[in-house]
């Protein structure tokens, strides 16, 4: 039974990383790195000259980013992506749980979701890489390029301690609109009467209005469907942040240790010329 188990998950994770590989290879996922370049080229040097900005991109182009924008352009750079990609999922997640309450319907909405928030992370992933000094292209089939995304996702920097919570991230706005829907009624039946006679009573007082318990009824279902959107968005923001700053993190420090490998090797280099 146990082998039978850990063949199981040996399967659906290879059929989970060639799903992954399936995604990358999708041309609206994949980044084009001239295309970053000259955007990140025209937004920091975009009071230069066309000759000055072609040269930039050119020097990005033939090594990396590192090459032609300083730590603070990165760090504001980085901000950007991260905050767009975050403004994306949240969108997508809160329209996708507003949907109707049909089986079919929830299903679709929440593949999509996850499609979304799946092709979201992996072109932050190779924004970030590229900022940090990791020139990923897919579209131009480098090397182990898509190799090179799998294996960061697959090392936990960006799906961090818990797989799973990334994969039911959809699964939970859905779960809280439920418990929303189970449990409202009875908070509402234990709590309409004072709460509607005080509504109504401003109500009469500040506006003239005759509020009928319909009209609270009707309030609290339409309350529903846009808290638990709400809960749903800031759940796919709450996943993917931490992902980007893991991620950068890491780089940047492999970055900082690579200079710091290479300083003994070029003192002494240095040293030896002088002699």
């Amino acid at each position: 039974m146990k082998k039978f188990i850990n063949n199981s998950i040996d399967w659906a994770l290879k059929q989970y990383e060639a799903l992954m590989a399936l995604i990358l290879k999708g041309r609206h996922v994949q980044v084009n790195r001239e295309k970053y370049t000259r955007k990140l080229v025209a937004r920091f040097y975009g009071n230069e000259s066309a000759e000055v900005q072609e040269e930039l991109v050119s020097k990005g182009m033939s090594g990396s980013l590192l090459d032609i924008i300083d730590d603070e352009q990165r760090w504001r750079a980085y901000k950007t992506l991260r905050w767009r990609y975050g403004v994306i999922v949240f969108l997508v997640s809160f329209f996708m749980t507003t949907v109707p309450d049909n089986m079919w319907i929830i299903i679709a909405s929440c593949a999509i979701d996850l499609y979304i928030f799946q092709c979201m992370q992996f072109r932050a992933m190779q924004k970030i890489m590229m900022l940090y000094g990791k020139p990923i292209d897919l579209n131009a089939n480098i090397g182990g390029g898509i190799d090179e995304i799998l294996s960061v996702d697959r090392s936990g920097v960006m799906i961090g301690k818990y797989p799973l919570l990334q994969k039911m991230k959809s699964g939970l706005g859905f779960v809280a609109k439920q418990v929303v829907q189970k449990q409202g009624p009875k908070v509402v039946t234990k709590v309409s009467r004072s709460v509607f006679l005080v509504v109504r009573r401003q109500c009469i007082k500040w506006f003239s209005m005759v509020v009928a318990k319909e009209d609270v009824a009707m309030a609290f279902e339409l309350l529903i469907p846009i808290t638990c959107a709400i809960i749903s968005g800031l759940v796919s923001v709450v996943v993917l942040i931490p992902m980007c700053n893991k991620l950068r993190k890491k780089l940047e420090a492999d970055r900082v240790a690579a200079v710091e490998e290479s300083a003994p090797e070029i003192t002494e280099a240095v040293v030896t010329i002088a002699e």
